[in-house]
């Protein structure tokens, strides 16, 4: 912040702005940009509202549930264990379900941990550990499709729910999700989960992710099957069985060759199936611990960030831009008050506090609702510093080709991947 300010004031004599007015307008910017936004976050806590309610209240269906949970795993000896038992230990009111774990060629000890499970669960008998096999050396398969598509050819249930390996099933959580489902007729039902962080950097850095998707995603126009937009949570997704196999679930090209496959498996489903999709708060469902270390941190979000912006530099500089002036402005501009020690300053440390203030209630209110904790809010701005560095990243290996990887295995844009295994085959 001291090197900031002393460039501001450089910049100040050489444009000839006198100082006071430039300090006032720096805090008046940090005022406006959290007023803004704590006006589009309480619209969205609305809808979280109305939708969670929505799921936690879902009234039973006489016909029954029958679910398929499928479980992709690749190299989860860490998460495997307590989210397969979450899923098991979810058998009341369910009628008929069947778990698949698919391991995806797992080099760890994915596979005898999920085994165990397996042999020593009271409800175990309904768990089968299943391999992926090898993925077509002449096809583009990217992250987990080639395993979940492979796994929902032997499921037998009504509905379909694809879970991640690091989430964790809510009590009573699979029964209303699938209900909700079933009474609103939906060919694909996702959402938000609540997130626990373990790391420093998940605790500095997924808070802000949570954040700028309040910015950057009104799910109520998801939700309208009037517009042409979708969105999925790939951590959760339920289908309608019949629905995923008739528009080809994930061996679709677009979809299996995509980084960001939940994303793209709601366009399919809303626009080119022409399905019901529904995207509501999933908070009393289940909840997800994404990364252990900041390096399983930092991979995770350079392989998403710059493919969810829809490879929009623009997009990326913007958001980046805006992160750096509504977590850094605030503190710059009283630390530049402080240092001209003018009457000028009172009005920066006024919006330092109203700025602090916002952001720690907007905190509060989201472990209130259950997504995440209030832990660390006050080192939002060097959250924002990394959470820009991890964007750029993201943007610049996209523009330069060089591509993200995911436990070591590389991801590709689908065209470069597509070009690489055509020159194969020629």
């Amino acid at each position: 912040s001291y090197s900031f300010c002393t460039l501001l004031n450089y910049s100040c004599s050489i444009i000839k702005m006198p100082l006071p007015v430039a300090l006032l307008a720096s805090s008046a910017m940090g005022c406006v940009t959290w007023f803004g936004y704590r006006n589009m976050y309480e619209k969205r806590r609305k809808f979280w509202k109305e939708t969670g309610e929505r799921v936690r209240n879902a009234p039973s269906v006489k016909e029954g549930l029958s679910v398929s949970v499928v479980i992709p795993a690749y190299n989860e000896e860490d998460n495997i264990e307590a989210c397969v038992t979450s899923v098991l230990d979810n058998c009341d009111g369910i009628d008929d379900l069947q778990v698949i774990v698919v391991d995806d060629m797992s080099k760890d000890q994915t596979v005898k941990i999920a085994t165990s499970v397996k042999e020593t669960h009271k409800n175990g008998n309904k768990l089968t550990v299943m391999s992926a096999g090898p993925r077509p050396e002449n096809e583009v398969w990217l992250g987990k499709c080639w395993a979940v598509y492979q796994a929902s050819k032997t499921a037998t249930g009504t509905h379909i729910c694809f879970l991640d390996a690091d989430v964790k099933l809510k009590p009573n959580g699979l029964q209303q999700a699938v209900q909700t489902a079933i009474n609103e007729d939906c060919d694909l039902l996702s959402g938000d989960v609540s997130f626990s962080c373990k790391c420093a950097a998940e605790k500095l850095i997924q808070p802000l992710i949570i954040m700028n998707l309040v910015l950057n995603n009104d799910h109520s126009v998801c939700n309208d099957d009037e517009q042409e937009v979708a969105s999925a949570a790939g951590h959760i997704m339920i289908f309608k069985r019949s629905s995923y196999e008739a528009f080809g679930g994930h061996s679709v090209k677009g979809v299996r060759d995509h980084v960001v496959e939940d994303v793209m498996l709601g366009y399919f489903v809303k626009c080119a199936a022409k399905g019901t999709v529904r995207f509501y708060d999933f908070t009393s469902v289940a909840e997800i611990q994404m990364y252990n270390t900041t390096k399983e941190l930092f991979e995770g979000y350079t392989k998403n960030i710059f493919l969810a912006f829809d490879q929009s530099i623009l997009s990326v500089i913007a958001v980046s831009i805006l992160n750096i002036l509504a977590f850094g402005l605030p503190v710059t501009s009283l630390v530049w008050g402080i240092m001209l020690a003018s009457p000028a300053s009172t009005f920066p440390i006024v919006s330092f506090l109203y700025c602090t203030y916002t952001q720690y209630s907007i905190r509060s209110q989201l472990e209130e609702d259950g997504r995440i904790s209030s832990s660390l809010w006050w080192m939002h701005p060097v959250g924002a510093l990394g959470l820009v560095f991890i964007a750029v990243t993201s943007m610049l290996k996209g523009v330069t080709g060089i591509g993200w990887t995911w436990k070591g295995r590389p991801l590709r844009m689908p065209e470069e991947e597509q070009e690489q295994n055509d020159k194969k085959s020629d």
